[in-house]
């Protein structure tokens, strides 16, 4: 008899974690990192085709640019209110004490599982978005960091947007 309530908790559990890994929702990761995607730093790349490219950070995102033809609209987030705004009209902290989607672990794992060494991070150095000078300013001066424009990122982007 008991023999036969644990089978079928076991089987019910079994069941219950195959429903949830079903129509589980996974946390957004990001397209060219597979970081997790926060809500500070996120970014989205609009394509002339339609797709929207979710990426973790301006770094990332800039990065991601350069080497496309077919980007059609970018957003980033303003790191204190979440709010979007297009990559050319925000302004931005470069190289601050603040990481938010570094780990910094020395051992990371790509994508198959496969095992290396960091020696370089794509997503450094950092860069965060804001939507007013003022907020950037502040912000350097706790973190450290220089404050620039978008402009002033070498990031080889047509003038025409």
């Amino acid at each position: 008899m008991v023999a036969r309530v644990l089978v079928s908790a076991f089987i019910l559990l079994l069941a219950g974690g195959v429903v949830f890994l079903m129509f589980h929702d996974p946390a957004p990761v990001c397209s060219i990192c597979n970081r997790p995607i926060l809500d500070a730093t996120t970014c989205t790349v609009t394509l002339v085709k339609g797709d929207v490219v979710p990426l973790c950070c301006p770094r990332c995102t800039m990065r991601f640019e350069q080497a496309r033809d077919d980007v059609k609209s970018t957003e980033v987030s303003d790191f204190y209110s979440g709010e979007k705004l297009p990559i050319t009209g925000a302004v931005y902290v470069e190289g601050s004490q603040v990481h938010p989607c570094c780990d910094h672990k020395g051992v990371q794992m790509d994508r198959s599982g496969a095992q290396y060494e960091m020696t370089w991070d794509r997503c450094l150095p950092s860069l965060i978005a804001f939507k007013s000078p003022e907020d950037a300013l502040e912000f350097s001066l706790m973190y450290g960091g220089k404050v620039r424009t978008f402009g002033d990122l070498k990031v080889g982007r047509p003038e025409s947007e």
